[in-house]
């Protein structure tokens, strides 16, 4: 049990730095900056946990990615 609380921990701060991007894009997206939005959508895509994912591939989609 000891040994799942390091990894637990780092999946925790990986999903805190691709809902970081995801935020990101976000603000990319009401600045306009559309391709911007869309690289960072597709990280979130390849490297998140599933309501990040399905949440990335909203915006993607209402923009065009």
């Amino acid at each position: 049990e000891a040994e799942a609380e390091p990894v637990a921990a780092l999946q925790d701060a990986q999903w805190e730095e691709v809902n970081t991007k995801l935020d990101l894009a976000k603000a990319y997206e009401e600045m306009g900056d559309l391709e911007g939005a869309r690289e960072l959508l597709q990280e979130v895509v390849g490297e998140g946990p599933v309501d990040l994912v399905e949440q990335a591939r909203t915006i993607l989609d209402r923009i065009g990615g």
